[in-house]
């Protein structure tokens, strides 16, 4: 079985990959792992690979999915091939008949929003990732939260990065504006992060500035990684099923190799409060 994923040893994708390990391991089948690096390039290669040396099934994660995906081709030699594969996290609009697994994320952005409204926050921010499909609900989510209560997300609290730049992302002059405002007192009073590696650097970035959080801005994430409850101040955070996650998908891929239809699963996301968020 060949396993994608955009990256392999970093966050949350350990986890992810331990639950596809335990079943198809389990079920007496062997893994080949691979990263993309959330690259186009590296997923034609990968793909290529595996059309020339044959896999029973593979399970991918969409790269760079909210932007034209060049590898559509090899996508439907997999199909012609009659070789099953299931999307996880991220996958393609020309695609949308494949079956996935993935995180509701346009509600978990709702369920971010309503946190924040419950806790008495009117100037709200965010920082999201512009180049896969999951920001971009994430997104989406908090608009359409914000939106039932009469609240919008303004313009110029919301920044936007892509994978080549999310190691300074906060040196971008949008980031760095964001966060002279909290540290003026004239920005949000809290910010939804696209997930808990922003917002682990955005404290970071925030203390080097004299700000404390929740102190001065309350900060609420996606994923509940392994580091979300190490963080000082621990991350309040939507939490990712990660072991289950990836156990669903091999299952799913499984049943497809023995024939069976499967369909496709969206999963909720549910609230970990923790620390980062104070009260308005």
């Amino acid at each position: 079985m060949g396993v994608v994923t955009t990256y392999i040893t970093d966050y949350i994708f350990p986890s992810i990959v331990r639950g596809i390990e335990h079943v198809l391991s389990a079920n007496g089948c062997m893994m080949n792992l691979s990263a993309t690096y959330n690259r186009a390039d590296h997923e034609r290669m990968i793909l290529q690979r595996a059309l020339e040396h044959g896999v029973d099934g593979l399970i991918i994660e969409g790269t760079k999915t909210a932007l034209p995906n060049p590898n559509m081709a090899l996508y439907r030699a997999l199909k012609e091939k009659n070789i099953p594969f299931v999307f996880i996290n991220g996958s393609y609009p020309q695609l949308s008949d494949c079956v996935q697994v993935v995180m509701d994320d346009h509600a978990g952005g709702e369920l971010a929003a309503r946190t924040l409204l419950d806790r008495g926050f009117t100037r709200i921010g965010g920082i999201f990732k512009r180049d896969d499909r999951q920001g971009h609900e994430r997104f989406r989510g908090v608009c359409d939260g914000l939106a039932q209560s009469g609240k919008s997300l303004p313009d110029d609290q919301v920044c936007w990065f892509g994978t080549e730049s999310r190691g300074t992302l906060f040196q971008e002059e949008d980031t760095c504006c964001l966060m002279e405002e909290i540290a003026g007192g004239k920005g949000p009073e809290a910010i939804v992060c696209y997930n808990d590696e922003v917002a682990l650097g955005l404290c970071a970035a925030l203390r080097e500035r004299g700000c404390k959080v929740p102190r001065d801005v309350s900060i609420i994430s996606f994923d509940n990684s392994a580091f979300a409850g190490l963080a000082h101040p621990a991350l309040t955070t939507l939490n990712h099923p990660k072991d289950d996650f990836g156990a669903l998908a091999a299952q799913k891929l499984l049943h497809m190799i023995a024939g069976e239809r499967e369909e496709s699963a969206v999963l909720p996301w549910s609230l970990v409060e923790r620390e980062s968020l104070g009260q308005a």
